[in-house]
């Protein structure tokens, strides 16, 4: 009968996610995490493999929990242009509740990483999913008598990358007047009243 471990294993990996999301991939080194996570090394290698694998699992509950959290509302059926005006209004909020602005652990990922084999699939659905909650929500504006400036695809990959150049100028240090402009520039790029 294999032996009962001494520690939960979805608190390290909570524990993992935190560390990666302060300092990425680079930043947190293998004694790091350990010590975070309060495991052994050989915890770690038996629970979840090597440092790449213990961080495509971080990404994916980060995925799971935090980004679900932050598109409940657009991911709804009925989304449409209050959908959209939430969820930009909302975005400046969440990246300034932290002091260290840690912004978004997909998109620092993205930037950090860069399409590493490790990571590409992981944040290739990241943006994907983004785009597709955007896009039905803006579909679904129009259906409500919203003129969009341009189709639904288009104007939803530009939404995403609206969405992210916020999250880099947030982790940056941009000002929170800028952030919460910015936000309001993506209303305006999708002709959603403010």
């Amino acid at each position: 009968m294999p032996r009962r471990k001494a520690f939960d294993p979805d608190h390290a990996l909570d524990r993992a996610m935190e560390l990666f999301w302060q300092r990425g991939y680079d930043g947190a080194s293998m004694s790091d995490l350990l010590e975070h996570m309060g495991i052994s090394r050989q915890s770690l290698y038996d629970t979840f493999g090597d440092k790449p694998q213990l961080f495509q699992q971080a990404l994916d509950r980060y995925a799971r929990r935090n980004v679900s959290a932050m598109l409940y509302e657009l991911e709804q059926p009925d989304a449409g242009a209050d959908a959209l005006r939430a969820f930009f209004r909302r975005l400046p909020d969440i990246l300034l509740s932290f002091p260290e602005r840690r912004a978004c652990l997909m998109v620092n990922t993205m930037v950090d990483r860069g399409p590493t084999a490790d990571t590409t699939d992981v944040v290739a659905a990241h943006r994907m999913r983004l785009i597709r909650a955007f896009r039905a929500a803006l579909f679904q504006a129009s259906r409500q008598g919203l003129r969009l400036p341009m189709p639904p695809a288009t104007l939803a990959a530009a939404l995403v990358a609206q969405a992210m150049g916020i999250t880099v100028a947030s982790r940056a240090g941009a000002p929170e007047a800028e952030l919460r402009e910015m936000a309001r520039a993506a209303l305006v790029l999708a002709g959603v009243p403010d």
